[in-house]
Formats: C-alpha cells, structure tokens, sequence
C-alpha cells in the first residue's frame, strides 16, 4: 500500500491603507501599494506494488487558499488627498503560479487499485479604493491613478494507474474551485480638482487574467476485468468591476477613463483507458461551470442633485471587456476480451453578464482635446450559409447543397419549402434523415436507420 497526501491551508491579508478622515498633503507623489503573490508547487506520489495479493496506491492534494489584497484611503468628512504630484492606489495579485500533480500507480498479482485527486479551493479578492466624500487633488504628469488588478496560472493534474492478475481499477479527479474579486472604485462624493484648479486626469481600472488547464487520467489492466474512471471539474465565479461614484464633482484637464477587463483561457481534460481479458469499462467527464460579471460604469443617483458631474479636457471612457475560450475534452478507450463499454461527456455551462454605462443623472462633458482613446466596440462577426436549394441541385435522390454541411448519416433535418412549392417526393414541414454522399451532397430517407431507399425528389421551387 502506497499512500502520498498533501494538505494545505493558506489565509494571508495584505493591506495599504489610510485611515478615516485622514488629510495627506504633498509636494511630490502619494502612493498607496498592496501587492501580494503566491507560487505553489505540491507534489503527492505514490505507489503500491504486491506479489501476493492486491497492490493500491492513493495520492491526494487538497489547497485552500484565501487571499485578498486591500489598498484604500478611508475617506469621510474633511478626508483629502492633496499632491503637487500623482496620486496613486493600487492592489495587486499579478504573481500567483500553482501547480498541482497527484499522481498513483498500483500492481497486485490478484488486483491493482491507484487513484489520485487534486483539489483546489482558492478565493481572492483585490480592491483598490479612494472613500466617500474624499477632496483629492493631483497636478502631475498622469493625475489619479485607482488600479486593481489580479492575474492566475493554475495547473491541476491527476493521474492514476493500477494493473492486476484480475482486475485493475483506476480513478482519477481533478476539482478547481476559483472565486475572484476584482474592484477598483472611486467612492461617492467624491471631489478631484476644481473648476479653477483642474487635476492632470483621472483613470481607475480593474483587471483580472485567468489562465487554468485541468488534466485528469487513468488508466487500468486486468487479467479478467479493468475499470477506470475520471473527472475534472472547472467551477469558476468571477467578478471584476470599475467604477466612479454618485454625488461627486471631477474637473481634470485630461482624460477620465473607467476600465473593467476580464480574461479567462480554460482547458479542461479528462481522459482514460482500460483493459482486460473478460470486461472493461471507462468513464470520463469534463464539467466546466463558469460565471462572469464585468462592469465599468458611472454610478447613477437618484436626483439631478446627486448625481455624478464629470468635465473633461481630453476624452472620457467607459468600457467593459471580457473574453473566454473554454475548451472542455473528455474520452476514453476501453478494450475487453468479452465486452467493453466505454463512456464520456464534456459539460459546460457558462454565464456572462457585460456592462459598460453611464447612469442615472450623472453629467458627463468632455472637450476631446489630446490624442484619442481606444474603445471596444462590442462588435462581432457572424458567418451565415444560405440552406436552400434549387432544381439544378437536384439529381435524382441527391442533392448538391453547393457547401459543406457537416452532416452524418442518421442525422435529422427538416424540410421547409419555403416561399416556394414543394419538390415531389417531399412534403414541406416533414423531417427527414440525412445519408451523405460527400461533404456537399445528400440523400434524404424516412427511416432513421437508413433502411429504406433514398428518396427521388422531382420538380419544385422550394427549400
């Protein structure tokens, strides 16, 4: 019996800060920092080899991280921030790298068990804030700068094995709980620069890059029977949110940009395989859940009187950015002297919510002077194929659709003619079952097995 366990509890708090109606005046720059990283590495390795009877061998790595990065002026009555140069508040968690490997290889003369989990429960939060009723004044080159941002890198990685003279049994789990917070604001009430005495500019930003590959494997030989079975699973909630409050007044020379960019690069694999004289039987499963809300925004009040009021020499932005590319693999292959059964199933569910506004009674005024700023448009591209055919696709019981339509055999499609008539041999609204003929053509049967002859379609007009 081999046996390898790694378990890790990790609670860290880092803090720049200053306190309720404190009042901070400078020749220079003022600066409040948080800045935290993590890079893990865990290994569990085990495995158990018998002559006898029966080998196992069972690693497992379990990390809950909770970690959060704070940078903030309080605010409150009389609070200000007052420099001759920038004003910056800034929390970041940029470095965060952990790498996760369980892995568990057994053989037994009569059986051979090996699993392997790695499980991850991490939860961040990053927020970088000037507070409510705050006077804030900057006159250097860039102004006020409120910037959160976080970026992850994880790999989590299962792998189990197992052989025996009767039966070999593998498993193998990946589990990925994230939960990331990412917030920069400009609380309510707010003041920067003056009418008369205009600040530099004003730009407040959150951002956060998430980076997760998953790999879960087994693999299991038995002299008469081999099952293996595997999972990974990818929960990812994620929040990342810019804004400036109500009630505030903004005079800058410059720019006043509000950024929320949101990032997330998955893959998610499960894989496996077994083998035997008499049975063998394979399960994966890739389940992918991921919930994301980006919001960049400009509070809005409830009255002409408390809404923001922002004036701008240069330009203002509000923008909002998220993308996603999830891939979720799973497969098996599974070999049997008698019968082999072999099942996967890839699941992903996804929510995003995107926003980028102005609200209620804010009032926004912006000369556009100096260079201009880059937006996201929201735009995207959608290629469409026209479905319909005509007479001169029609050859007998074949059709040339004229593209390539992905289809199989057995496939259901249905039959719509359209503004015209019916071809013979079809009957408009009626569902039909595809054999293809090549990557452009078709035949269309009523049985779903294919069992009948292909149909001969005459004259018509419609599709």
């Amino acid at each position: 019996i081999g046996v390898g366990v790694v378990v890790e509890v990790i609670t860290k708090h880092t803090e720049a800060s200053m306190g309720s109606q404190s009042k901070v005046s400078a020749g220079g720059d003022i600066s409040l920092d948080a800045d935290t990283s993590e890079d893990i590495l865990d290994i569990a390795a085990s495995a158990g080899l018998s002559s006898d009877t029966a080998g196992v061998a069972g690693s497992f790595i379990v990390v809950v991280l909770s970690n959060d990065a704070k940078a903030f002026h309080a605010g409150g009555s009389g609070a200000k921030l007052h420099a001759d140069g920038d004003v910056s508040v800034t929390a970041a968690n940029n470095s965060e790298d952990i790498d996760l490997y369980a892995g568990g290889l057994a053989f037994g003369n009569s059986a051979g068990v090996g699993v392997a989990a790695s499980i991850l429960v991490k939860t961040t939060t990053v927020e970088a804030y000037i507070g409510n009723s705050t006077s804030v004044r900057a006159t250097g080159s860039t102004g006020v700068e409120v910037s959160a941002e976080q970026a992850e890198d994880l790999f989590l990685l299962a792998i189990g094995g197992a052989g025996g003279g009767d039966a070999g049994v593998a498993g193998s789990a990946v589990v990925n709980v994230v939960t990331a917070n990412t917030k920069a604001h400009i609380g309510d009430g707010v003041t920067i620069g003056t009418s008369s005495a205009k600040s530099t500019g004003v730009a407040v930003s959150a951002s956060d890059t998430t980076d997760i590959l998953g790999l879960a494997g087994q693999l299991a030989v038995g002299g008469t029977a081999g099952v293996g079975a595997g999972v990974d699973v990818e929960v990812v909630d994620k929040t990342t949110e810019a804004w400036i409050g109500k009630n505030g007044d903004i005079y800058v020379s410059g720019n006043v940009t509000v950024d929320a960019t949101s990032s997330e690069d998955i893959i998610s694999i499960s894989v496996g395989g077994s083998f035997a004289g008499t049975a063998a039987v394979t399960i994966n499963a890739g389940v992918s859940r991921v919930d994301v809300t980006t919001k960049a925004y400009v509070a809005g009040g409830t009255a002409s009187t408390n809404g923001a009021s922002i004036d701008a020499g240069g330009s203002v932005r509000v923008n909002a950015d998220e993308q996603l590319d999830l891939d979720v693999i799973s497969g098996t292959i599974s070999g049997g002297g008698t019968a082999a059964v072999g099942a996967a199933a890839a699941v992903p569910v996804v929510t995003k919510n995107t926003h980028a506004y102005i609200g209620d009674y804010a009032e926004v005024n912006a000369a556009g002077n100096g260079a201009a700023l880059t937006v996201s448009t929201g735009g995207y591209t959608v290629t469409t194929e026209a479905t319909n055919f005509g007479q001169s696709a029609v050859s007998g019981a074949t059709i040339d659709l004229g593209y390539n339509h992905g289809w199989e055999d057995g496939q259901e499609v249905l039959y719509d003619k359209g503004y015209g008539t019916a071809f013979t041999g079809l009957t408009d609204g009626a569902v039909y079952y595809v054999e293809k003929v090549n990557a452009t053509s078709v035949k269309l049967h009523i049985e779903s097995d294919l069992s009948d002859a292909a149909i001969t379609i005459g004259t018509g007009s419609g599709t």
